[in-house]
C-alpha cells in the first residue's frame, strides 16, 4: 500500500513543516502552526502537499511544489486532477510522467526557492 505523508507550507509565516503520515496526523491532530482557532483545522493560510509516493536520486521523498533537476531539464512536481496523477511540469507548462527516479534530482521548492524558477526562466544554469 502507497504510504501517504502531507507537507504543510505556511503563507503568513513562511514555513514548511516536516512531513506528517495520515497515522501521526489521525493521532496528533494537525501542527499547531498550521491549525486555526478552530483546532484540527487548517488554517486557510496553509498549503498542503502530497507526497508522491516516489524518491529522488538521493533517497529524498518528492513532494507537490519541489522543483526537480532532470537531464538538465527543470521541472515542478504538480497534482494534474485531471489526469489523477503527479506530473512534472516544465517552465513552459508541457507535463509529463517522471518514471526514472535514478536521474532526478530536489533542488529545492516553489515556496521556499522560487528564484530558482527565476534563474533557469532567463537561461542560468540551475
Amino acid at each position: 500500500m502507497k504510504e501517504i505523508k502531507l507537507q504543510f507550507w505556511n503563507r503568513k509565516s513562511k514555513t514548511m513543516s516536516v512531513p506528517y503520515s495520515l497515522a501521526d496526523l489521525a493521532y496528533e491532530g494537525f501542527p499547531n502552526q498550521y491549525k486555526n482557532e478552530h483546532e484540527d483545522v487548517l488554517d486557510e493560510e496553509c498549503d498542503v502537499l502530497q507526497y508522491t509516493g516516489l524518491k529522488d536520486k538521493n533517497g529524498k521523498e518528492i513532494y507537490e511544489g519541489d522543483i526537480i533537476r532532470s537531464y538538465e531539464k527543470v521541472t515542478t512536481i504538480i497534482w494534474l486532477e485531471s489526469e489523477g496523477g503527479f506530473y512534472a511540469r516544465t517552465l513552459t507548462g508541457e507535463c509529463f510522467k517522471y518514471y526514472h527516479n535514478s536521474i532526478i534530482e530536489i533542488i529545492g521548492n516553489i515556496y521556499e526557492n522560487p528564484n530558482l524558477l527565476q534563474d533557469s526562466t532567463k537561461g542560468v544554469t540551475v
